[in-house]
């Protein structure tokens, strides 16, 4: 049955998700994560894209993103996706395809659910048991959030940070806090009584 139409409107975040052809592995060593990264970067600079969080994981990808054209989602991924199969398929004489059909978005409504995405996947990695804090997983966004990875400089922190501005603390602080509160289980419980269904990849 053919998907349906996706849901797109400028000036909107979008949560994306990729992954590999068959559920396998599109990262095979450090170089590949970096690969992807300078991708993600060198696209980014020549469309109308702003980066909010990202989380690599061995066979998938998670990326939240806004916006500002209604097509820019598209010509986005296409770009990097592209980039990165030609990449894996002449490192690894690979044949066929890299990743499994088109990538899946959806349409970030407001800041409550926003804020949850974000803790989703930046806890990605404790979720698949790749490591217990999401300090130890080098390929996400979380320690720009931190002030620990200055050098992921096309990563826009601000916008979620003043989402946790307090005059008590730091928004980084409050960021972390918010982040690590809460091990990934089945789902998060949005405080709004929401719930954010995990991804099945």
């Amino acid at each position: 049955m053919p998907r349906g139409p996706r849901e797109l409107e400028k000036d909107s975040v979008y949560h994306i998700m990729v992954r590999g052809n068959n559920k396998q592995n599109i990262f095979m060593e450090a170089q590949d994560y970096r690969r992807y990264l300078e991708y993600l970067e060198r696209v980014r600079n020549t469309v109308k894209i702003e980066i909010f969080c990202y989380a690599l994981m061995p066979n998938h990808v998670h990326l939240l993103v806004k916006s500002y054209k209604i097509d820019e989602i598209s010509r986005f991924m296409q770009r990097i996706q592209t980039a990165y199969s030609m990449y894996f398929n002449i490192k690894y004489k690979h044949v066929g395809h890299v990743f499994q059909g088109r990538f899946r978005s959806k349409l970030v409504k407001d800041d409550a659910y926003l804020v949850h995405l974000s803790k989703y996947i930046h806890l990605n990695p404790i979720g698949a048991g790749l490591c217990q804090s999401p300090f130890e997983y080098r390929w996400s966004s979380y320690k720009a959030y931190c002030g620990r990875a200055l050098s992921i400089d096309f990563v826009n922190t601000s916008f979620l940070l003043d989402i946790f501005r307090d005059q008590y603390e730091s928004n980084a602080d409050a960021f972390r806090k918010f982040t690590e509160g809460q091990a990934l289980g089945q789902g998060l419980t949005l405080d709004e009584g929401l719930t954010l269904e995990p991804v099945n990849l």
